[in-house]
């Protein structure tokens, strides 16, 4: 496992799970601002009223745009920076 990574595993209609990891820190900075480019990109919004956090994964295979609250975003990061500070 890599402690500054995200991993994320989708269960959707394949046999195997679809793993995406990427750098804690895209995350950290995409509750804040827009940031990162390419497969996978993270940005703060407002959808009716509430404050999300979007990310754009894009791969060969196809795209996925999800959303979560930034506050459970935000207290999930907290925590994982209490266990494995960043750099």
């Amino acid at each position: 496992m890599i402690p500054y990574a995200v991993h994320i595993a989708f269960h959707i209609t394949s046999e195997q799970p679809v793993n995406w990891t990427f750098a804690r820190e895209l995350l950290v900075e995409g509750v804040f601002r827009p940031c990162g480019h390419g497969d996978v990109r993270v940005w703060p919004t407002k959808v009716e009223g509430r404050s999300v956090v979007l990310m754009a994964l894009s791969s060969p295979d196809g795209d996925a745009l999800l959303e979560a609250p930034a506050a459970q975003v935000s207290a999930w990061l907290e925590r994982t920076l209490r266990v494995v500070p960043g750099l």
